[in-house]
């Protein structure tokens, strides 16, 4: 899924750090080749199983598929529909990402003060800041993270003056989770857009041409040229967001893209075209059951997981 989720945007600013942080460090010695022991091996195999039986243990069982079936259920017709399923997911957001975020805000609070300042958001994000008298000789390739990660910690600036609905200055665990995912505030969200189309617009000429928008899918491949298959799906996906059908985006056509809602939908979309085994496009709880095997790894199925596992079914 596009990002479910918002931690992930946390994810990589962190990689990028440790990333820069590694290679300003000295390098260390080359370390010689030690073959495994019979015993490693043993303990590697064990080790494989035991992820084995983790994946089966996150399988859904018949009963937790049923209760959530009833949960998400709201006019007890024993159908879902995908109304139903996107009002749930919009209902059940604000608290999932309230608990998400809620070990991240304690870390960030470093004195305790039940409250996160701006330099212990930026700070436990990115890391502490060098002193202003070291200086380091930087590789072009580091100049170019550097440029990023002050990309990044400026947005992350701006997330935060957006979020703090009461000017105080520090965030309290909502507001603070509203920096994490932005979807779950349409300030933050119109700001998270609008810099992603800033920055996808190379002609600034106010609109996404599809191999504009297809720039962010080079930046989920490391940079390599997105595959056939890719640039399809993303084709897909830029009619879908292009409604006036003029061949770009908007920024509000592309503030859709940044929401969680539209990957939603498509995530749901594909769950009910592979469960709904009637075609009357909706969802019975035996339905849902059946269909469990075909949903596994899906983006559909994970998010059942994610609302198990919130509810605690």
């Amino acid at each position: 899924m596009h990002r479910l989720w918002a931690l992930c945007f946390f994810l990589g600013g962190f990689l990028l750090v440790a990333q820069s942080n590694d290679e300003f460090s000295t390098p260390h010695a080359e370390m010689p080749i030690e073959e495994d022991t019979p015993e490693e091996d043993e303990e590697e195999g064990s080790e494989d199983q035991e992820s084995v039986w983790s994946t089966e243990e996150e399988q859904l069982s018949e009963a937790q598929l049923r209760k959530m079936h009833e949960k998400i259920d709201q006019n007890a017709d024993k159908k879902l529909s995908m109304a139903e399923v996107l009002e749930f997911f919009k209902g059940s957001r604000m608290g999932i990402a309230n608990k998400q975020s809620a070990e991240d805000f304690e870390s960030s609070d470093t004195n305790k003060d039940g409250k996160v300042s701006m330099e212990e958001m930026i700070e436990h994000r990115f890391g502490a800041p060098l002193p202003d008298d070291i200086e380091l000789s930087q590789t072009p390739e580091q100049v170019a993270e550097g440029k990023i990660i002050a990309e990044e910690k400026d947005l992350e600036t701006k997330k935060f003056k957006v979020a703090d609905l009461n000017g105080d200055g520090f965030l309290d665990k909502t507001e603070f989770s509203h920096t994490a995912f932005p979807d779950t505030h349409d300030a933050v969200l119109s700001l998270v857009a609008a810099v992603g189309f800033k920055g996808l617009d190379k002609d600034k000429d106010g609109g996404l041409t599809f191999d504009e928008f297809l720039h962010h899918a080079g930046e989920t491949t490391d940079g390599e040229e997105p595959t056939a298959e890719q640039k399809e799906e993303e084709k897909v996906n830029f009619e879908k967001l292009d409604v006036d059908k003029n061949g770009k985006l908007s920024g509000e056509e592309y503030k859709v893209w940044e929401s969680e809602h539209f990957h939603m939908k498509e995530a749901m979309t594909q769950l009910f075209e592979i469960a709904d085994e009637d075609g009357d496009q909706h969802l019975t709880a035996s339905e849902l059951v059946a269909a469990q095997p075909a949903l596994a790894n899906s983006i559909g199925q994970m998010q059942l997981q994610e609302w198990a596992e919130h509810y605690e079914l």
